[in-house]
């Protein structure tokens, strides 16, 4: 300010002059366009300031007396520099950072606007309107992703547009330029673009612009874009149709407000706005409709981005099904929905199913999205749809899904019907997307997005635009034991697609696909290279090759000779195959093939082989197979001659893929029954010899050159033992040298290490690390290979010699192995400890067991990590060490290692399931292994309570995998991956199916049982006991009771008579204590059929009805309930007649009970037995009892009291019938979904027939799988309420009546009243408020009163909050009812000691004291008029205002009161002194308060 005064001091035009030159040096220095020789002293926002104040023309700062001479000439000198500093901030703004942005862009560039003439200022505007969109090229056009915050630089457009709105859109009407403004559609684009904004100032910035446009053309009556009838025009205003236009722009404006907030309540009755707006994008018959479809997809991204998951899925939802028959969306916007529209598809949390979904069903946004690609596929043409889904599909490639999104919307592209419109780069997009999935998906999910994407391709692809060679190569990226298996229901469907595809006529007719593979064959085989490479053709070449040639032999394409099918078919394929064939054959004549050419033929005869298996139990016709069974078995000793051949020659670790085919090679000869014979056997003996000769020698060699051979024969011995063991016996000609060769081998521990001498530098070249690493553990691998043939033939009791096998030596072998290899090659290695196992004991045993569970763990996060599991649990949990008596060091490692099991299955799915699975399977073989199962009574007990409550992940992952399920073979990958085996639920199948096998009179049966029902009580106790805050429905604690509640209706049939009385106990005490309606469900059944054993515990029910007082009203509503279903399944006459005589009179006595629940449930109890007893005509208890008639009918003119009751009667457990709904079904699956257990704790039928198909045989299990009686599976889920209505959805709420609509304080949100205008709200520092109250609460302590009067102090602007002590502000109590007030309110520290001299210091700064106390002079507030300069003491809670401070204030002020009490609370009592002082001061310039007022006239008085 003193600087100011001196500039207004100067009398020197030249001093002027310098100062403005060194002012536009410190702007310079932002542009780096000065010489850092010339730069300024003065800092830039300090430049900012000062020159703001010089080109004031209303400056009043000073009263330094000017000439007349000065004035004019200083008017002259800013005139001049004018021009020049706007051009310079113009130059500045996109360099700025955030605060000089803002003080350039609120205080500056609208001070320079203002000062010169209009005609320059158009031309001004037009430069800053040129620059904004600079700015939003450069920056703002970011690509909409509502997972991501967008950049800082992004919202200067908007901040810009905000900070000018009083020069773009005042006096509208006058001006040409501001007219053609709102004309352009690029600043349309611009405004749009912020509303879904990812910083929530810049949304609102927006939407005040919008405001500002629509009240200021509205008032002036101005015509925007009225003529014009182009799609391109994304606004349009016309004063005649005024009405109709400003409807749907409150609508609009009302959304994206209430969009801000996050309460549902708020929003959901807005939604149905949604449709209208939409509707209002219809054109009328002069081709336009009232909004532009552009605004609509703004709001949608908007809803994306929103912090509510139920609010984007309802946009996402509401955008897919709009009629896109009647609205121009695709007209106008097709490009979003092949881009925006796919972003808001990652979105994973959208595709959550919502409690309205039906049973069992999908996904509402499923449903939509199939929906919207009909409509698609109902409105393009051909040409503009083929545009869509070819964007929309390669935008899906450049996007990160989640798994369960990702099979939802390939889902809904395999639904679009057959329309051909795909080409060349789609198949290459699907390409890429095949890829990735590989990398980072489940294969269960990976399978199904596979399946979906094929779907796609026969539906959509363009067979005239595409190659046959892009076809093959997509085909080949389908992993076979995922989707495309032959025989699977994919490989049918492109089977019989395959001949559309190769019509006549066109590009891909069948006989350009014979030559393609014709084709194809012969480059395999014909290009030259040297003889030492051994570079064969890709393996995805290959099975390309390979799965084109059997789709056709599949559907009939390929070309036939005369004759029969068979030998046709075996013609045609030898005359094709023929070129790779002879390359075999001639190995037996030729050694000196070609290497090249040789191991080409044989890799894609072992591709042919693979491909040509079919799935068990397709009905994929043999005949291929058997040909190429014979094709193997005329090359099978070209195959096996070339692999004798190329044992010596191995030199080079590159030479090593060659031995790896000729292994497969070796494999598929030797799993053929064809490939027999004298001639073979002989080759093999002569394989065998060459492998047995080399190793020989092994032991000789010192350099890595010499030993490569050795581990090619090494790996041909491996696959030869694995193999043709199998088929030939122990009675081979060769069998006797091999057992004893592998006897007399020792472990080799060293393969790959040179002796100190070695001096071959091609060899030390090889040496790498890695490459060296793969090699021993390869050799170790297939020498344990080998060694499990010898462990084989010992167990068959094949004589070995004397002395037999030393197990303990191949165990520590076997353990030197496992330090020095990983991953796949510890599979030989695992299979070697499972063979002799049973041979091991005690602590060799425990070490064995041990160091393969280290390696297991080791391997977690590998692909051989589910492999390497299950065979330690066949070896750790093998019958041999399960029968281990309890305590000794084995039985002591599995109790252990079991836990450690449960603890990582509670991180990855299935562990537990393949322990189960293990150890229930041996317990299952003989009822005398189940005397075993007591030692581990608390990992079968786990077994059955097994799965956490699931996180919103793992649910979203789990609803995606049901959905493909239910679709059975719609998805190949439901026959190739059994993913329900792995799932929680399955694990909890096996064991009630185990439970549901155990029968009566197997006495080892009912010791497991019993055992089992005791644990399970003692776990149902601990629940309990166990107190929790946490206890609300589908908690982990509810589903464990749940699933304790279900086995024990299973076992409770093996409850012994000596136990009923303790189990009678248990279930009472367990009922008393239960909130949860599926654990009391289940509870009133078990004592039901408790009761249907043992009629004379009846008693204790009589004695609880007598006794028992209301306070237990639930208890007491679960006993009379029991007591009719107790009724419905007496079929005695006698007995139900002396049932009904002690029921009745005990329950008659409740009916008039205090308590409405307990009162209703005795009524309708009362009206069961009063049923049973007339339909059978118990004409005994209708005599004495007949007064109940009369209540009867009373209850039924009393129309109130009669529907309650009859509410409840329809309830499903009265309608529940004990006996013939006990089932499988009824207990895991029918209940659970009545009582609103979340679907994942459902177990439906059909998994337990899958996981155990023996319940089709009659007395295999001890209950039905399936209820008799459909009739509860009927009835409506939920729990009995009283007062129940008819609820509506809420999206049906009426759009034309008044709706919650927090206020927005649009003038907070306007640049120039900030002082940081482009930080984010919640950012901003506290600012000193616009009034002049000021509210001290030094004498209060308690924080909720506090906490209040922030939030309300913040509400009605206060300047100043006053309090005794900072720190209260940090309390959380404080926080959570200030609400977030104390970010945006000035608050003082002024200690109660203190208070006084605060007091007296601000009553000499002219403030009136006024104090909140009933005193004997005190005024009434209705009849006090404030000052504006107020301070307001509130006095303690209990004390009041102390007589001394009494005495320093101005006025006391009392509230007038009517009722007893004496007293408001203090927090209350502020609340009104504040808000009648806000209310005696309030006016339309200071006090904003109305959010929906003329914003523009506001702002113009301000």
């Amino acid at each position: 300010m003193q600087l100011i005064e001196l500039i207004h001091s100067f009398v020197s035009s030249e001093t002027l002059e310098r100062l403005f030159t060194e002012l536009r040096q410190s702007l310079d220095s932002i542009s780096h366009d000065s010489d850092p020789e010339t730069m300024s002293a003065i800092e830039a926002g300090d430049a900012v300031q000062i020159l703001s104040r010089l080109f004031s023309k209303n400056d009043t700062t000073t009263d330094v007396p000017m000439s007349l001479e000065f004035c004019v000439e200083r008017n002259s000198i800013l005139s001049i520099w004018q021009s020049r500093y706007i051009a310079k901030v113009l130059q500045i703004l996109p360099v700025a950072d955030d605060k000089l942005f803002s003080s350039l862009s609120t205080k500056l560039l609208p001070t320079l606007l203002r000062t010169i003439e209009h005609g320059e200022r158009v031309n001004h505007l037009d430069a800053v309107w040129a620059l904004i969109w600079d700015i939003f090229n450069a920056h703002g056009q970011e690509v909409f992703n509502p997972n991501r915050k967008m950049s800082q630089a992004n919202e200067q457009p908007h901040a810009l547009i905000c900070a000018l709105a009083d020069w773009f859109f005042s006096d509208i009407g006058s001006s040409a330029v501001m007219t053609k403004l709102l004309c352009k559609t690029e600043f349309w684009v611009v405004l749009q673009s912020g509303f879904y904004h990812s910083n929530s100032l810049t949304r609102k910035q927006s939407m005040y612009t919008l405001k500002r446009i629509l009240d200021t053309i509205e008032k002036n009556e101005v015509a925007i874009n009225c003529d014009s009838m182009s799609d391109d025009v994304i606004f349009w205003w016309r004063p005649e149709a005024k009405k109709d236009v400003s409807n749907v722009w409150t609508d609009l404006i009302l959304l994206m407000e209430t969009l801000e907030e996050k309460q549902t309540h708020v929003i959901k009755p807005l939604m149905s706005r949604l449709d209208n707006l939409i509707k209002a994008t219809i054109k009328n018959k002069h081709g336009r409709g009232l909004l532009h479809t552009s605004w609509i997809t703004s709001l949608l991204q908007r809803i994306a981005c929103h912090e509510t998951m139920a609010v984007r899925r309802w946009g996402v939802v509401a955008l897919l099904t709009a009629d896109y028959v009647a609205c121009p969306f695709f007209e106008q916007q097709l490009e979003f929905f092949s881009g925006p529209l796919v972003v808001m598809l990652t979105e994973s949390s959208i595709y959550y199913k919502s409690s309205e979904s039906p049973k069992d069903g999908c996904c509402p946004l499923v449903t939509a999205l199939v929906q919207f690609f009909a409509s698609c596929q109902l409105v393009l043409e051909q040409q503009r749809l083929a545009t869509f889904l070819k964007g929309f599909l390669h935008c899906i490639t450049q996007q990160q899904w989640n798994g369960s999104a990702l099979v939802y919307v390939t889902y809904a592209l395999s639904q679009i019907k057959q329309t051909p419109v795909w080409g060349s780069s789609a198949l290459n997009d699907i390409g890429c997307l095949l890829r990735t999935t590989k990398q980072n998906l489940d294969p269960y999910t990976r399978g199904a997005i596979q399946c979906s994407l094929m779907k796609s391709v026969m539906h959509l692809v363009n067979t005239d635009e595409v190659a046959v060679n892009d076809f093959a190569n997509v085909l080949a990226l389908l992993p076979s034991d995922e989707s495309i298996k032959r025989g699977s229901s994919l490989w049918t469907e492109l089977a019989q697609w395959l001949p559309q595809m190769a019509k006549a006529g066109t590009t891909n007719e069948p006989l350009h696909l014979w030559q393609y593979i014709e084709t194809s064959l012969a480059e395999m085989t014909n290009n030259s290279s040297s003889e030492n490479s051994a570079v064969i053709m890709s393996l995805q070449k290959h099975v390309a090759i390979t799965r084109l040639l059997l789709l056709m032999c599949d559907s009939g394409l390929l070309p036939r000779q005369p004759g029969s099918d068979e030998d046709a078919l075996g013609d045609t394929l030898h005359g094709l195959l023929s070129p790779v064939l002879s390359v075999i054959w001639s190995v037996k004549f030729h050694p000196y093939v070609s290497t090249r050419k040789a191991e080409t033929a044989m890799a894609f005869l072992v591709t042919l082989v693979d491909e040509c298996r079919i799935l068990e139990g397709s009905a994929v016709n043999n005949v291929v197979n058997r040909i190429v069974s014979r094709l193997v078995e005329n090359s099978s000793e070209g195959l096996l001659l070339y692999g004798l051949r190329r044992i010596p020659d191995i030199k080079q670790i590159e030479d090593l893929p060659s031995v790896h085919l000729c292994c497969r090679a070796v494999h598929i000869v030797g799993d053929r029954p064809e490939c027999s014979g004298i001639g073979l056997v002989l080759l093999m003996s002569r394989l065998v010899n060459a492998c047995m000769k080399t190793l020989h020698k092994f032991n000789a060699q010192v350099n890595l050159a010499d030993q490569l051979p050795c581990h090619a024969a090494m790996m041909f011995l491996g696959t030869i033992c694995e193999t043709f063991s199998k088929r030939f016996g122990v009675d081979s000609a060769y069998d006797a040298q091999v057992l004893s060769f592998l006897k007399q081998w020792k472990s080799v521990t060293h393969f790959g290490k040179t002796s100190d001498s070695a001096t071959d530098d091609s060899v030390k070249n090889q040496q790498s690390q890695k490459a060296m690493g793969r090699l021993m553990s390869e050799f170790l691998s297939v020498q344990w290979s080998a060694q499990r043939y010898l462990l084989r033939c010992a167990s068959l009791g094949v004589d070995l010699g004397p002395g037999g096998l030393d197990y303990v030596q191949y165990a520590s072998d076997c353990l030197d192995t496992l330090d020095l290899t990983g991953g796949e090659h510890l599979m030989s290695v695992f299979h070697c400890f499972t063979d002799f196992m049973p041979k091991l004991e005690g602590d060799l045993a425990v070490r064995v067991m041990s160091a393969t569970w280290r390696k297991v763990k080791e391997s977690l996060k590998t692909p051989s990590f589910w492999p390497l599991y299950e065979l330690y649990v066949q070896l750790a949990f093998h019958p041999c060490n399960l029968t281990s008596g309890y305590g000794t060091p084995v039985s002591s490692y599995l109790s252990q290692n079991a836990q450690e099991i449960l603890s990582f299955g509670e991180e990855r799915h299935g562990l537990v399931n393949t322990l189960a699975t293990q150890v229930c399977r041996w317990w299952e073989k003989s009822p005398s292994n189940l005397t075993y199962a007591s030692n581990y009574s608390s990992l079968i007990l786990e077994f059955c309570l097994w799965g956490n409550a699931s996180n919103k992940g793992l649910r979203l992952m789990e609803e995606a995998h049901s959905f493909v399920t239910s679709h059975g073979h719609y998805w190949s990958v439901n026959q190739l991956i059994q993913i329900e085996t792995r799932s929680d639920r399955a694990l909890r199948v096996m064991m009630l199916n185990m439970f549901s096998k155990l029968h009566h009179h197997v006495p080892e049966h009912c010791a497991f049982a019993n055992m089992m029902i005791d644990e399970l009580m003692a776990t149902q106790r601990h629940l309990v006991a166990v107190k929790t805050y946490r206890n609300f429905p589908n908690c982990s604690s509810h589903l464990r009771k749940h699933r304790v509640c279900c086995a024990l209706l299973v076992l409770d049939v093996f409850v012994v008579e000596e136990q009923l009385d303790m189990f009678w106990l248990y279930l009472l005490d367990m009922l008393s204590q239960e909130v949860q309606p599926s654990i009391r469900c289940l509870t009133e059944w078990l004592i039901v059929r408790v009761l249907q054993r043992r009629w004379s515990l009846l008693d204790q029910i009589w004695t609880t009805l007598l006794q028992c007082t209301e306070k237990k009203a639930a208890f007491l509503c679960s006993l009379l309930t029991i007591l009719s279903q107790v009724s419905k399944t007496t079929e005695d006459r006698h007995t139900l007649t002396e049932f009904c005589h002690l029921a009745i009179p005990r329950i008659l006595p409740w009916c008039s009970s205090h308590h409405f629940n307990l009162r209703v449930y005795a009524h309708a109890t009362l009206i069961t037995l009063w049923s049973l007893c007339k339909r059978n005509q118990l004409e005994l208890v209708l005599t004495r009892y007949c007064l109940i008639e009369s209540i009867m009918e009373f209850n039924e003119e009393n129309s109130n009291a009669q529907k309650v009751t009859e509410k409840l009667l329809d309830n499903f457990f009265f309608k529940f019938h004990s006996v013939r709904d006990y089932s499988i079904e009824s207990i895991v699956h029918t209940l659970p979904y009545l009582t609103l257990v979340t679907e994942e704790e459902w177990l439906k039928p059909q998994l337990f027939s899958q996981l155990s198909p023996d319940w089709q045989v009659e007395g295999a299990h001890s209950l039905p799988l399936r209820s008799e009686s459909d009739e509860l599976r009927q009835c409506k889920p939920g729990a009995w309420r009283v007062r129940v209505t008819d609820q509506e959805d809420d999206s049906q709420t009426s759009v034309s009546g008044d709706v919650q609509k927090k206020m927005i304080p649009w003038l907070a949100m306007l640049p120039q009243l900030e002082e940081t205008d482009t930080v984010d709200e919640m950012t901003q520092s506290r600012r000193p408020r616009s009034g002049e109250l000021v509210l001290v609460t030094s004498l209060i302590h308690k924080i909720p009163n506090l906490g209040g009067l922030c939030r309300t102090c913040e509400i009605f602007g206060v300047s100043e909050f006053v309090i005794a002590n900072l720190m209260y502000v940090a309390d959380k109590t404080f926080q959570s009812l200030s609400v977030t007030a104390h970010k945006w309110l000035p608050i003082r520290e002024v200690k109660e000691h203190s208070l006084k001299v605060y007091l007296e210091h601000m009553k000499s700064e002219g403030y009136t004291l006024v104090g909140v106390e009933q005193t004997a002079h005190s005024k009434c507030l209705t009849q006090y008029h404030f000052p504006r300069k107020t301070l307001l003491l509130l006095g303690n809670e209990k004390e009041g205002i102390p007589a001394d401070i009494i005495q320093l204030l101005d006025v006391c002020v009392q509230i007038p009161q009517q009722g007893v009490i004496r007293s408001l609370n203090v927090h209350v009592s502020g609340a009104l002194l504040v808000w009648e002082y806000t209310r005696q001061h309030l006016s339309a310039d200071t006090w904003p308060l109305d959010g929906q007022q003329d914003v523009g006239q506001s702002v113009s008085q301000q």
